[in-house]
């Protein structure tokens, strides 16, 4: 090293060193390497020594490893440090009362870990004295309910919006009606389950025409007739037949609701099992009517609406509530799961099933919960009919040229 004056820092040039075993300097490995600890956070008044002594015997069992730093003995988690080799020169420098610097080279760094990730941390606010002041709502301009809708895919909101439209119109067409004619009780239809054990309805609890029930003589005559004729019915398959009768909103206002007064005269609801939503008649019991298994209900889920095809169609919502539910599968369903009635399905291999059906079983026959006298795998071979027709209608409905994945 040279002399310097007091002010002057003295530094080692690298003529000092020498990579060769005979030179006048020092090899490099003759020098002791150390591992270099880059550790967020500062000592105060500590002696690092110290410091380093007592945790010494845990550097040495992880310095093989990723060093792991708890911010708080308390902490549960852990911050890894991550390690890589360096080259750097290890000095210990000295002051001088004089003024001069000198540094002494203790060894080579050969290794360092740095704690760099980023970490999780609790901030408390200081207490301070906040203003509880709240914007009146003719500043703010909100005086009414905002909706706010969350759904990701754009037709299931107008979907949505519509079906509500669409319900407080009967509600308010349902109102309208009540205000005219006065208070009407509600129309409760008696229900039956399949695993019921006590008998079926046989009588209505109240007597139609009483004067408790706004259902015209007319309709209340032509429910009681097709049930005459049949004995068990869907909702929407007795629709249409009343509609070919000239039963629709336009003819009697409160139509669907007055219906409902009608069902309640002369049926009661069968809530499971094979006739599942259907209306059946007084006092008949499909679990004793050999005949009762044409008139056995499928829930069909369409694969169709399974596929990435599917979710790219987007029609149109008021041409999907104007158009009256297909009971008979003339056309693909509009739905991911439809309620058929075997009866009413126009296939001939399936109405082939049920008068053979018809023609083997027995009275006394164990009934199953879902496929009531047919068996399981009956009901998927018309469930799989189904799908087969479903996909050719729907190949016949597709442009050219734009077929489905």
């Amino acid at each position: 090293m040279a002399e310097s004056s007091p002010s002057q820092v003295v530094t080692i040039t690298p003529s000092e060193i020498s990579s060769e075993p005979d030179g006048a300097g020092r090899t490099a490995e003759d020098l002791p390497h150390f591992m270099s600890i880059l550790y967020p956070g500062s000592l105060k008044n500590a002696d690092m020594e110290k410091v380093i002594d007592k945790n010494l015997e845990g550097l040495r069992r992880t310095a093989d490893g990723r060093l792991k730093l708890r911010l708080h003995p308390k902490m549960p988690s852990t911050i890894k440090s991550s390690a890589y080799e360096t080259c750097n020169f290890l000095f210990k420098a000295q002051k001088h009362r004089s003024g001069k610097v000198t540094y002494k080279l203790i060894g080579l760094i050969t290794e360092a870990h740095a704690f760099a990730d980023m970490c999780d941390f609790m901030f408390t606010p200081p207490k301070e004295t906040r203003d509880t002041f709240i914007y009146t709502a003719a500043i703010s301009q909100i005086c009414r309910p905002q909706p706010y809708n969350f759904e990701g895919n754009a037709y299931a909101k107008k979907k949505k919006d519509s079906s509500a439209a669409a319900a407080a119109a009967e509600t308010d067409e349902n109102v309208e009606e009540e205000a005219g004619s006065g208070h009407h009780p509600n129309p409760k239809v008696p229900v039956h389950r399949f695993g019921d054990t006590n008998p079926v309805p046989t009588e209505s609890s109240w007597a139609a025409g009483s004067g408790e029930d706004p259902v015209p003589l007319e309709l209340l005559k032509d429910v009681q007739k097709k049930f005459e004729e049949r004995p068990i019915w869907l909702r929407a398959s007795l629709d249409e037949q009343l509609g070919l009768l000239g039963w629709t909103t336009q003819k009697l206002s409160g139509y669907p609701w007055k219906l409902s007064f009608a069902l309640r005269a002369v049926s009661y609801l069968y809530l499971n099992g094979p006739w599942r939503n259907c209306y059946v008649r007084f006092g008949y019991d499909p679990k004793l009517n050999l005949e009762a298994v044409k008139y056995q209900v499928i829930d069909f889920r369409d694969p169709h609406f399974r596929s990435p095809a599917a979710a790219r169609e987007h029609p149109s919502v008021a041409a999907a509530t104007e158009t009256k539910p297909d009971v008979h599968f003339r056309r693909p369903p509009a739905n991911r799961s439809q309620i058929y009635q075997l009866c009413d399905i126009e296939d001939s291999a399936i109405q082939g099933v049920l008068e053979h059906e018809v023609k083997t079983n027995k009275l006394g026959k164990a009934l199953d919960p879902t496929s009531g006298w047919m068996a399981k795998s009956t009901m998927s071979s018309i469930r799989t009919q189904l799908k087969v027709r479903s996909e050719a209608m729907r190949r016949l409905e597709t442009p050219a040229g734009m077929a489905t994945d």
